[in-house]
Order: C-alpha cells, then structure tokens, then sequence
C-alpha cells in the first residue's frame, strides 16, 4: 500500500465541531483584514469562478493587444498536512488579533493524536505535531493567514507581475492551496517562482514539480517546453480543459458550439434513431431532438448563467474581477478581426432580450435575477 494515494480526512467529535465554528466566526472578521484580494478560497462573496474570470480576462486580452503572458499554475505537496501550525499563531500575533482567540486556536492544535484506519483495521495512536486537519472548520482559514505571510515576504522582493491600470498589479491568483503566479515576462516569472521555492520552504510547504504546469499565452509560437528554476522543472501545457458547465458564466462563444454538439449526441444515443415510412431507421434532426427533449438546452443554460455572472462582475466595481473586465493594455491591437470577447457575448445576449444599459440594471439584484431566468429561453445558438 502507498500512503501517497491516499488523501486523509479527519473524524471530528460534535463538540469540537461546534467548538471550531464558533472559533471560526469569531476569527472571519479578522482574516477578511488580513488576507489579501489574490485570495478567493473560503472567502465571502468570493468563489473559484472569481479566479477562472480572471485568468481567462487576462488571457483574453493579451491575445487581443498582442501581449505575451506566462502562468505558473502551483500545487502544493500535500499542503494542509504539511504546514507549519506555528506560522499562522504567528501571523495571528504579528497582526494583533485578540490574545484570547489565539490562545483558543492553539488548544484545538496543541496535543492532537490521530489513529489511521484502513480497511476495519485501526493503527496505534499517534502525535500529530505539523499541518492542519482535512475536515476542521478552522483549517482553511488558518491556511490561508499562513499563506498570507508567504505572499507578503514575496512582495517585499517586489515581483514583477502584470499592470492592470489603476496602479494595481497583479502577480498571484489562489483558491486555497491551488496558486496561479502571473508575470508577463519569462525572466521575472523565474525570478517570482524562485523566491516563492525558498519562501514556501519557510512554512512547510514543497511545490510539487509533477503537478506544477507552466502556460504562455502569445500569439507568437515558442519553442520552450518546460520552465526550469533552480533544480525544478514545470511542464509546459496549451490549454486547460473546463469540467462540464463549471464557471461557464466566463466563458466565451467558440466553447458553445462544442457543447451543443456534445448535448445532441447524448440526445440522440438516449432518444435513438426514429422509423420512417419505409421502415428503415434514421437519424433524428435538431428540431425533433428539441421537441422530444422539451427543456432548456445546455447553451441556454450557459447563456443564462453568463448573464447572471455579468450581473455579479458589473456590482463588483472596486473588486479585482471588475477591474480585469475593464482593463486594455497599454498597447494597440494588431490589424485583422478580434475575436470575441466575453463582454460582447454578454451583451449580445442582453441585446437578444431586449435589455439596454446591463452594467446599470444589475444593479438591482431581482430584477437582474429576473432577466438570467429569461435567457433560459434563447433558443440555443443564434
């Protein structure tokens, strides 16, 4: 057996379960503070779909001003069992959150011991002295303030990320433990990955080189297959494919057509072939799988989805996925048709419902709701 193919969980009694969320919510306020905007995982109002429009907005654009982009997309060995408890007491501390809390949050620590079990077989009790438990309501959070002191040593080295206007720059974008490090140069791409090894190693952590994957975004062909720092090696990939309809309010039109395709091909393996008059059999047209399936299709669904994420991206006006939406690079786009953009795709939408002005109407959270419903009704592609 590998204990490497297994991921732990940890069986919390009830007592210690209300105990840690009432730690938890006491703990929020102080961490909404503390942690910064790059951080989407168990943040209010923040969800992985924040992070997905993000990256695709600034992949979106720099294929249309002619700007490259390099991605590192970093994963973690084993990152909550690894991480040093001490650092994010110390965080804590350093960022003079209530004595008493800390005091609290080290008792759910402090002593801990695990017993493995495996097929109906139970190990010998064990001290658990690093990392934070799968399953603890208090884990994320704390995992998120010790990354915190990771991001703020790295910005003290004053990396070299992406300019968005409004004097902000982005260089990282997280959901937990999953980081993306963006730079628009390979050398400081390096250079902000080379600090980030040494930083992690501080807390625990060990940047899992099998995993870790590398992505330039130009539309200028590269021969580069894999990004080396120091004795590290990061595969290059192209493309990263979605799971079915997860974050699709971000996605552009060319994804829509491969979907539909998709939809009628499971259409037609369910409802089969139909008889004709002769008795042969033959395959069923569009309409006819419309009729039989008699539901919004998945394009609508996507359509509507969209909408309802404009709406969310529009009343986020200070946050960073309004402000990438917004953002052109300070370069001019080359000659030939651009593609189209995710903006345009919405707005046709709203266009296709009668629906002026989006950014102004979404403010108003029902009557925006109102209108996604209604675009369950766009009868697929145009």
């Amino acid at each position: 057996m590998n204990c490497l193919n297994y991921r732990d969980i940890s069986l919390l009694n009830t007592t210690y379960k209300v105990l840690s969320n009432i730690i938890l919510n006491r703990l929020k306020p102080y961490a909404k503070e503390i942690v910064g905007e790059y951080q989407a995982g168990f943040t209010a109002g923040k969800s992985a779909t924040d992070q997905i429009h993000v990256i695709k907005q600034i992949t979106e654009k720099s294929h249309e001003f002619d700007k490259d982009v390099y991605l590192l997309f970093v994963d973690f060995k084993q990152a909550y069992d690894l991480i040093a408890r001490s650092t994010s007491w110390n965080v804590m501390v350093e960022l003079v959150i209530l004595a008493k809390l800390v005091r609290m949050v080290k008792a759910c620590m402090k002593n801990s011991r695990c017993k493995v079990k495996f097929n109906s077989v139970l190990s010998k009790e064990f001290t658990v002295t690093t990392g934070v438990r799968q399953g603890d309501a208090l884990s994320p959070i704390l995992f998120n303030i010790a990354l915190e002191s990771v991001v703020k040593e790295v910005l003290q080295n004053e990396p070299q990320g992406l300019n968005i206007g409004q004097g902000k720059q982005v260089f990282l974008a997280a959901y937990a433990d999953d980081i993306v490090v963006i730079t628009d140069t390979k050398d400081s791409l390096k250079r902000t990955t080379d600090i980030l090894i040494d930083v992690v190693k501080k807390i625990g952590l060990i940047i899992n080189e099998n995993k870790t994957k590398f992505m330039i975004v130009s539309r200028r062909e590269h021969p580069q297959n894999a990004l080396t720092v120091k004795d590290l090696s990061f595969e290059r990939v192209r493309n990263f494919k979605p799971i079915v309809l997860y974050a699709c309010g971000a996605w552009a039109k060319f994804d829509e057509n491969k979907l539909m395709i998709f939809e009628r091909k499971v259409q037609r393996k369910i409802f089969g072939p139909k008889r004709n008059d002769e008795g042969s059999y033959e395959i069923r047209s569009n309409r006819e799988l419309n009729a039989l399936y008699d539901e919004p299709n998945i394009v609508s669904t996507l359509k509507s989805q969209r909408i309802r994420w404009a709406g969310h991206v529009w009343r986020a006006e200070v946050q960073l996925i309004s402000i990438i939406t917004k953002w052109k690079p300070e370069k001019s786009r080359p000659r030939g048709r651009p593609r189209q953009r995710w903006e345009d795709r919405v707005k046709e939408d709203l266009r296709m419902l009668g629906v002026r002005s989006g950014e102004e109407q979404a403010a108003h959270r029902e009557a925006w709701k109102e209108i996604a419903e209604a675009a369950m009704g766009l009868n697929g592609l145009d």
